[in-house]
């Protein structure tokens, strides 16, 4: 039996107030029911971008591959599409700045086979 599922489109407010397009979900971890705000969009599939620091940075602490948030890591020396990206730093200076080069490194630590692995948890 599938849990519960309750749309709660009244809360789109929130974004509009902002003028933002956007969606939320919520799961309920002991009785699995959802509660969706912007349940169309929700449903759809999108490209996580930046949200997906959160899980990459999860995954390396957890594999070894960056020891804690304040390892510095570098940056790789390539041009940047914004500047203050162009440096050696820690995952708790880059995740305020979303920099996209320390992120690419994280990931060529962890891997592709370790990736499908822990995502799959």
């Amino acid at each position: 039996q599938a849990a519960e599922t309750v749309e709660r489109d009244d809360l789109l407010s929130v974004f509009r107030e902002k003028g933002l397009t956007g969606c939320f979900a919520l799961v309920d971890a002991q009785s699995g029911r959802m509660t969706l705000v912007g349940a169309a969009r929700a449903r759809q599939r999108f490209v996580p971008a930046s949200t997906f620091k959160i899980p990459n940075s999860l995954i390396a602490f957890e594999t070894g591959v960056v020891r804690d948030a304040d390892e510095v890591l570098p940056y790789g020396g390539g041009p940047v599409a914004v500047p203050a990206w162009a440096k050696d730093m820690s995952l708790r200076e880059a995740m305020p700045i979303s920099n996209v080069p320390i992120f690419q490194e994280v990931a060529r630590r962890v891997g592709l086979p370790r990736y499908r692995d822990w995502l799959a948890r």
